[in-house]
């Protein structure tokens, strides 16, 4: 087997070239050329292969469910492989805390080249923990038992490499001493230790900290806690999980400043619901209901964080974007230093000639694409469907909105043309347009039933407020200034390169403007409202005030975090590299069927699209540089394959109403 990529990380950097794997290893590597009879991905990245040492479960796959039949451990360490694959991690430490559980994961491990992810060792984290239950009280700890010990490296079966435990719990000393005998590593987990108590225990043996900076003494200006003792500790190799959300950002990057990169392994500690859409679970954890939210967090009902829903991928996205770290750096942390310390970096961690082809191909959004575990292709975002269990399957529903009605009366014949005949089930009213009052009697007479959505405009045609009450939208005639002469806050935008930056007074009042002149045509106010052509942050502002203070779901606050609502995802907006291509050259067949708006991954349970269905006249010719894809929208959105596929796929057809809690 040969790859071909323009962009392969090597330990050397970034390089062109065509790998060949032959088995489980890769033979050759030649720079800057290319094969014909090599799989050609392209500019896509292909990286090492993710080595997680802490994940707990993925896309609704539980291996901790020690209390399950059996057969059911069995079944669930293997669709967790194959879950953990579809998300990048090409290498495992299952993580578990019990002996039944660490003889399932192990009973696995010894059948081998799974349809997914490889173990290299088992984690057990517990049962020795140092733990704080709700509103403070302690929960204490399983009785210290050499016993139990044992039980664990003989249900492990030579595979149990890493425990993590609380070693200031009375009578941990034996254990720690017997578990450093038996070749296993331990870490310092859910400690409640101080500084000085930290150092003692890693002088000890202890050489991991667990997810470094969660569940352990903070840093304080007379003593720096058992987070100080990881940083400044270099005989510590530092667990960290990178998603922004158990580590802020700023706390990351004084992390990497105080201690080496080389010293610390990003981790995942993920749980079953990774890979979940947003939403309430019951039935996953016994007698416990959690929440996956928009950000990111699984919550107890409480507000507990509870384990992550993010894989190791989305950590280094979040590295690179946010916090500045280079790729290469992050892959090291992600994929060689756990090799290092554990052992394997002779033949996994790095793309070089003779270690494993575990390989990963990633978009530019960090998705995994497909993924090879020692030369077996064992995921293929292209033909497999989503990994999840019916737990974490939950049915997606899509509202599609039909955008700009009222722009011309050809326009708003299209529009209704798409919705009669195709799968919009929103239209979204320009209500300050001269076609507006056109676009409504249409819409009395011909589907009164569907909703109409506010879409508001401030770049076509005049303002529905008195020029001189929002003097920084208009020019001298009155006009509203067009999208290309606004100033764009981010600086690829190919589309917004003038000066003009209105004001949120006059973005505030317009749009209230507008949203009555909706209530005047249509009798009462839109249940969602949103921008048009350009978005700025004072736009986002005015939306999410008068969405606040209305009580309606808009653009400015999509996920509704500040009412009542049902989060919902504007697809386009969730880092679709796709996005401005369809829109500017009007969507096609194929972008429905190979998901290239990414429905079916996308982590929400309800989700948005905008298109523009409609038919030319002269007016649009005249006002609009977005003239033949709106033809082409409307034939795509009409075409009985996209209606199928939905179906196929059990994306139900809803609007903004579903949203009302």
């Amino acid at each position: 087997m040969k790859l071909h990529s323009n962009r392969i990380y090597t330990p050397e950097g970034p390089k062109a070239g065509v790998l060949t794997v032959e088995g489980s290893k890769i033979t050759a590597f030649a720079e800057n050329t290319t094969d014909p009879e090599a799989i050609e991905y392209g500019d896509q990245r292909i990286i090492p292969g993710i080595f997680d040492t802490h994940n707990h479960g993925t896309c609704g796959y539980d291996i901790m469910n020690k209390n399950a039949p059996h057969e059911k451990q069995i079944a669930s360490v293997k669709g967790y492989l194959k879950g953990l694959a579809s998300q990048g991690t090409v290498n495992i430490f299952p993580t578990v805390c019990d002996p039944d559980s660490i003889r399932a994961v192990a009973e696995v491990a010894k059948e081998g080249d799974q349809d997914g992810a490889t173990i290299l060792g088992i984690h057990s984290e517990g049962p020795w923990l140092n733990r704080t239950g709700e509103k403070g009280i302690r929960t204490g700890w399983p009785e210290v038992s050499m016993e139990t010990a044992h039980a664990m490296v003989e249900a492990g079966g030579g595979w149990l490499r890493l425990v993590a435990l609380a070693p200031e719990i009375p009578g941990m000393d034996p254990i720690i001493e017997y578990f450093l005998s038996q070749g296993i590593t331990v870490a310092a987990a859910h400690s409640d230790n101080n500084y000085k108590q930290a150092m003692a225990a890693y002088a000890k043996g202890i050489s991991v900290a667990t997810h470094t900076g969660n569940v352990m003494t903070d840093m304080h200006h007379r003593d720096i806690g058992g987070l100080g003792a990881a940083l400044t500790n270099e005989n510590v190799t530092c667990e960290v999980i990178c998603d922004g959300l158990h580590i802020c950002n700023e706390m990351l990057g004084i992390y990497f400043k105080v201690k080496s990169t080389d010293k610390f392994m990003m981790v995942s500690d993920c749980t079953a619901l990774s890979g979940a859409p947003v939403g309430k679970y019951e039935g996953i954890f016994e007698g416990m209901a959690l929440n996956v939210t928009p950000e990111g967090f699984v919550l107890t009902d409480t507000g507990r964080l509870c384990g992550s829903s993010q894989p190791v991928l989305f950590d280094i996205r979040n590295l690179v974007n946010n916090v500045g770290i280079p790729l290469e750096t992050c892959l090291k942390m992600a994929c060689l230093n756990p090799c290092i310390k554990y052992g394997f970096a002779d033949r996994k961690g790095t793309i070089e000639v003779g270690k494993d082809a575990d390989l990963v191909v990633i978009s530019d959004d960090y998705q995994a694409q497909v993924t090879y575990a020692e030369g077996r292709k064992v995921y293929d975002r292209s033909t497999e469907e989503p990994i999840r269990t019916k737990e974490t399957a939950m049915s997606k529903k899509l509202i599609v909105v039909a955008d700009d009605f009222g722009f011309s009366e050809a326009y708003n014949y299209g529009v209704i043309k798409a919705y009669k005949e195709g799968v919009v089930c929103t239209l979204s009213l320009m209500s300050n347009m001269a076609a507006a009052p056109h676009a409504v009697k249409l819409w009395q007479s011909e589907c009164p039933e569907v909703p109409l959505v506010q879409h508001t405009n401030f770049v076509q045609y005049r303002p529905v407020s008195a020029p001189e009450k929002v003097p920084t939208l208009v020019n001298e005639e009155g006009m509203f200034y067009r999208s290309y002469l606004w100033k764009s806050e981010n600086p690829n935008d190919a589309k917004c390169k003038g000066e003009v930056y209105p004001s949120y007074e006059d973005l505030y009042t317009e749009t209230m403007a507008q949203l009555d002149r909706h209530k005047e045509l249509v009798g009462h106010y839109p249940r969602h409202f949103e921008g048009h052509s350009a978005m700025t942050r004072p736009m986002g502002q005015a939306f999410r005030d008068i969405g606040k203070k209305l009580g309606i779901h808009n653009m400015g606050d999509t996920l509704a975090e500040e009412l009542p609502m049902k989060p919902a995802c504007e697809l386009f907006s969730l880092g679709n590299s796709n996005a401005m291509e369809i829109l500017n050259r009007g969507s096609r067949l194929e972008d429905w069927l190979e998901d290239r708006f990414g429905i079916l991954s996308s982590p929400y349970e309800y989700n948005i699209l905008h298109f523009h269905p409609g038919y030319l006249d002269q007016y649009l010719l005249d006002n609009t540089s977005l003239t033949l894809p709106r033809c082409r929208d409307l034939a795509t959105l009409c075409d009985p394959q996209v209606r199928r596929w939905l179906d196929e796929h059990e994306v139900e057809l809803t609007n903004f109403d579903a949203l009302y809690e």
